[in-house]
């Protein structure tokens, strides 16, 4: 199992953050999950490595939002997409 660590900010506004609000989180995974080819041509591979039938796999997120204060999102499912230092967006 790994654990990433990521933080950012918004670069654009939504009815819950605004440009420039910040968030931090982690993400746990198997990196044994097996991969497959990504439709984006700007990304090399995915994986659905982060599911709740891989136990101890989980993400999480704290978005420190001005709009609407500071909130919490959870989960056991996601797909990690895997590119080569391409700017992307967060799904």
């Amino acid at each position: 199992m790994l654990t990433y660590y990521f933080s950012g900010e918004f670069e654009s506004r939504h009815s819950l953050f605004n440009s420039g609000d910040k968030y931090f989180g982690t993400y746990t995974f198997n990196p044994s999950a097996q991969t497959v080819p990504h439709p984006d041509q700007t990304l090399d591979i995915q994986s659905e490595a982060i599911s709740p039938l891989l136990p101890g796999n989980a993400w999480n997120m704290r978005i420190d939002a001005s709009s609407v204060g500071i909130f919490y999102l959870e989960g056991t499912g996601g797909i990690i997409s895997v590119g080569n230092d391409t700017a992307g967006m967060c799904q």
